[in-house]
């Protein structure tokens, strides 16, 4: 596997630890934001030419380890276009009274997205998400915000093949949510 990390401006410790690991790591000057980062991470998977894109955010909130769960059904030809799912999966802080904001939000735009795209959608907010290169070279990605939620409208209204699978998302263990 190719494991690339775009820097967003970190200014903790993630370019070196991310080199110490023998990552290929990609350090943007200042903080751009998630979809500036997504953004270009796909640009530089579609020009390899890679088949599938994993991504995940890294905060700890997802577990490498499960990897295989949002590809597999890349690999078996069952999607093209797969989205962990916390709701679906364990979560952690589902009932934690300082995130209820926060889940009420999520189960809202979980039903707006899964009435405008026709597509039951558990977890619009997923940061754990896998795409074929063939689907994701034919996304178009304008949205300085919101990244996920554009990512499911480019890549439903283009007729992906889409499935949510179970994960676990665990408690925040870096950096804080802007949420």
């Amino acid at each position: 596997p190719y494991i690339l990390v775009i820097s967003d401006g970190s200014t903790d410790e993630t370019y070196s630890a991310a080199n110490k690991a023998k990552a290929n790591v990609i350090q943007l000057p200042i903080n751009f934001g998630q979809c500036v980062a997504y953004r270009t991470a796909y640009k530089i998977a579609i020009k390899l030419k890679f088949k599938y894109f994993v991504h995940l955010d890294a905060d700890g909130q997802y577990s490498p380890e499960e990897i295989n769960k949002i590809v597999k059904p890349l690999i078996n030809g069952n999607a093209n276009f797969v989205s962990g799912s916390r709701l679906k999966g364990e979560y952690e802080e589902k009932l934690a009274i300082n995130k209820i904001v926060r889940t009420l939000g999520l189960f809202f735009f979980n039903i707006v997205l899964t009435i405008l795209l026709r597509t039951k959608i558990t977890d619009s907010a997923s940061g754990f998400r896998s795409i074929s290169i063939e689907l994701l070279s034919k996304l178009n990605f304008n949205q300085e915000q919101f990244h996920s939620s554009e990512l499911l409208i480019e890549a439903i209204g283009k007729k992906a093949k889409f499935i949510e699978v179970p994960v676990t998302f665990n408690k925040r263990n870096s950096g804080k949510s802007k949420k």
